[in-house]
């Protein structure tokens, strides 16, 4: 369960993205809204790859034949997991607790969670007393960082509005909020104009290994073009994305049943 005692929104931390579906679709007895910030598409790619686990391997990459030549090791086996046997992503989007969204910008996902803030009187009392007797169901925000780089909100004052909006849109439904940023599925494929920015490959930063949380941040959004959105033309003070956060959530790491950790 991704509940806190505290009832305060949550980062969760320590998880993949193959192991957090599995959790969801176990936990038979809480409803969840799944705000996915990708295309379908793209959430099924990643999906797909979270479920295949290629181990990494001692052997060097070339072994030396008896006479001089070298050839390729062949590569480890993938281990498959669980969700392959099934059609997950059907299995969410026909589940009856759980609804799947999609956001494949930072505007929609701003958008549907202005539009979830939108006060309903007439649903809170019914929805109050029936988590009295349930756990609240979830509000969750999958790569919530992710969606903002490359673009020129990828900054202090830009994550604070959609964090604010968030905490906002839980609070108006009665959900518990959770934010969770799959380190597997970091950098998304920006090809395409992001907020009028024509990118290439070589926009993607060196700080693809770092914890998305403690990377570092302008304090104001990048409101130049001479550098390109999620650039780093900016001079001046930066905070981490983890402090930020801190404002509006508590992390907390996920907690394995003991057969998991076991296993």
């Amino acid at each position: 369960m991704f509940t806190n005692a505290s009832s305060r929104p949550q980062i969760v931390t320590d998880i993949r993205l193959a192991e957090f579906v599995q959790h969801v679709l176990d936990n038979d007895h809480q409803a969840a809204t799944l705000i996915v910030c990708a295309t379908k598409e793209r959430f099924v790619e990643q999906l797909l790859a979270a479920c295949i686990d290629t181990p990494t391997t001692t052997v060097d990459q070339t072994q030396q034949l008896s006479d001089g030549e070298t050839a390729e090791t062949e590569p480890a086996a993938a281990e498959k997991h669980g969700l392959l046997e099934q059609p997950s992503p059907l299995q969410l989007a026909n589940s009856r607790k759980v609804k799947l969204v999609f956001c494949h910008d930072l505007t929609h996902l701003r958008a549907y969670l202005a539009t979830l803030a939108i006060p309903k009187p007439h649903l809170e009392p019914t929805t109050r007393v029936e988590e009295t007797h349930h756990q609240p169901s979830l509000l969750a925000i999958l790569n919530p960082i992710d969606i903002h780089r490359f673009t020129t909100s990828f900054s202090a004052q830009g994550l604070n509005r959609t964090f604010a909006l968030a905490v906002e849109a839980a609070h108006a439904t009665c959900k518990h909020l959770i934010m969770v940023e799959f380190r597997e599925c970091q950098h998304r494929e920006a090809e395409q104009a992001v907020e009028g920015y024509e990118l290439e490959s070589e926009a993607v930063p060196a700080t693809a290994l770092v914890n998305p949380w403690d990377e570092e941040v302008s304090i104001l959004n990048v409101t130049t073009k001479s550098f390109g959105a999620g650039g780093r033309g900016w001079v001046g003070r930066t905070v981490t994305v983890r402090r930020i956060a801190e404002r509006w959530c508590v992390f907390s790491p996920f907690q394995r049943r003991r057969d998991q950790v076991q296993s």
